[in-house]
């Protein structure tokens, strides 16, 4: 489970992502398994058979059903009690709370910000379900953490195949939310074989409890970030010196890592700098591999979560990618905008060049991107896949991903709503809230 070989990248990769989770506080060859980058939204926003919304007027914005959404954030991000007035979704704008005033049952998750997608997924079913999180006696025996972590009043108890959910990830949360469909169809065989079935309910095999999972930003197929960037390693001082410098104040005293599996948890009156600085000297961020987002969200990773699970044939998928870089002067490189949220920017400049070879090649369709995940990442499972991928035509189909287009000059931040949700607005959408009340008008509308 040591990462000798990754050590490094990792070690880099984490130091840059973290900076990134950092400031949005401090602002309160070929490779024939990838297609070209992503085409653009224009042409590609039909809705569903019999959903009234169209790029060329307003919706009308009314909840088909009352099937609950359930947002689902990444790497790096927070629930609604951890940073006062700053959301998630939304920034300064409450997007959850905004959703619901037009009519749609809407919750934020709470899960492990820096935790794998097998653990986060074990705490999103209890987020939903309500109780404690159960994170399975095999899985927490091999990677020697513990196997309970916190309890979830639930937001959904009357979750069942009759009464489902929709889910929406960004980033790390759309493989959270794939990871979770899966293990509520197929359960897990090492669970029920260690406990000779007697395990939770999570891993035994199941229906259909999600009617639909919607991507933003998903690095689907890893993104090239968790590579070796030498500069990181300085870059994570600088970041824990800023976050230091803006919340001596105490501004996020109950701020929580949600990392108590590994024991880590925060002191009371504990500063945050010290909290991440513990963190980061912390065994699981240097010699655990496959049990943290890190190994999760690279090439490597993200091939082999793609090889070990197929869409749910019962279940809508769509997804959507975005950008903000432009071609450089030289050698094509792809460099950011001038729009890019400074904190980003180093990342654009290094996913706009880098290429390898190995396994899973890299090369030059990999260069557009977000500051943080590689855009041709983010269109759906294909490195290690067998899921099947279509242009949404308006007629979506169960148990095949729909991609919904390029979102263009838009940020990881900008997608969702950071630093201010109407500071940028996506093609054809008056404003970032508008777009999501389309997707919420969607889903809602899909047939049962």
């Amino acid at each position: 489970m040591r990462t000798d070989g990754h050590l490094g990248r990792f070690s880099a990769a984490a130091g840059f992502l973290l900076l990134f989770f950092c400031s949005s506080l401090i602002s309160c060859s070929s490779n024939p398994a990838i297609d070209p980058a992503p085409t653009p939204m224009a042409g590609k926003r039909e809705a569903p058979s019999g959903v009234k919304t169209s790029i060329n007027r307003q919706p009308q914005h009314r909840a088909a059903s009352d099937t609950p959404i359930i947002l689902v954030h990444g790497f790096g991000g927070w629930g609604r009690d951890d940073i006062p007035n700053f959301f998630y979704w939304g920034g300064f704008t409450d997007l959850q709370e905004t959703l619901r005033g037009a009519g749609y049952t809407v919750y934020t998750a709470s899960i492990g910000p820096f935790s794998s997608n097998r653990d986060r997924a074990c705490e999103l079913y209890a987020f939903i379900k309500g109780g404690t999180v159960d994170y399975g006696e095999h899985h927490s025996a091999a990677f020697d953490h513990e196997r309970y972590g916190p309890t979830y009043p639930g937001v959904y108890p009357e979750w069942s195949e009759e009464n489902p959910v929709h889910l929406i990830g960004h980033s790390m949360g759309g493989q959270t939310a794939r990871l979770l469909a899966h293990l509520l169809r197929y359960g897990d065989p090492e669970e029920r074989k260690t406990t000779g079935g007697e395990c939770h309910e999570l891993f035994q095999p199941g229906g259909r409890r999600i009617q639909s999972i919607t991507t933003i930003s998903t690095p689907h197929n890893g993104t090239t970030l968790v590579n070796d960037i030498d500069l990181i390693d300085t870059i994570i001082q600088a970041a824990i010196i800023s976050v230091a410098t803006a919340v001596e104040s105490n501004l996020f005293p109950s701020f929580d890592l949600k990392m108590t599996q590994w024991g880590i948890t925060r002191e009371p009156d504990e500063p945050l700098a010290r909290y991440f600085t513990r963190l980061r000297n912390h065994r699981v961020w240097s010699e655990i591999e496959r049990d943290f987002s890190l190994w999760d969200t690279s090439v490597e990773g993200a091939a082999f979560l793609n090889s070990s699970m197929d869409a749910d044939p019962e279940i809508y998928y769509f997804s959507y990618a975005n950008e903000e870089t432009a071609t450089g002067p030289v050698k094509g490189y792809k460099i950011p905008e001038i729009g890019m949220l400074p904190p980003l920017m180093p990342g654009g400049v290094f996913l706009g060049s880098y290429t390898s070879t190995g396994p899973y090649p890299i090369d030059e369709t990999w260069w557009q991107n977000d500051g943080v995940v590689n855009t041709v990442s983010m269109r759906g499972p294909l490195l290690g896949s067998r899921n099947k991928i279509v242009d949404f035509d308006g007629s979506p189909e169960p148990g095949e991903w729909n991609y919904m287009g390029l979102l263009e000059s838009m940020d990881h931040g900008d997608v969702i709503g950071i630093p201010s949700a109407h500071l940028v607005s996506p093609e054809g959408y008056d404003s970032l809230v508008e777009f999501y009340l389309h997707i919420c008008e969607m889903i809602t509308a899909l047939p049962r």
